[in-house]
């Protein structure tokens, strides 16, 4: 489906039925975009396994969408451009120099 692999900014949920793990990831990367991801799992072990796998600047984990300042947020593929806020973000807006200097 075109909804399935274009990115949708408005209150769209598709949902397709999958029997494996691995096919749910594939499914999920079979795409050019990847800003941000959700998982809606009680196993530790799927978490990790998609935090591992998927292909996205953001993951979100039994939750809904929100993000704090200090964390970067960035996209992948052809989702966003560069990244922004926190730390990594910052040095978006800045040009490191190195200065050999004798005294």
């Amino acid at each position: 489906m075109r909804v399935m692999r274009e990115e949708v900014f408005g209150p769209i949920l598709p949902v397709v039925a999958v029997d494996t793990l691995d096919q749910a990831l594939e499914l999920a990367n079979d795409t050019d975009r990847g800003l941000t991801a959700f998982v809606f799992s009680q196993s530790y072990p799927v978490i990790n396994e998609v935090n591992r796998r998927i292909k996205s600047g953001a993951l979100y984990v039994n939750r809904t969408h929100g993000s704090a300042v200090q964390a970067f947020h960035s996209g992948r593929r052809q989702s966003g451009v560069g990244g922004e806020d926190g730390m990594h973000g910052l040095l978006e807006y800045t040009q490191i120099r190195t200065t050999y200097m004798k005294f």
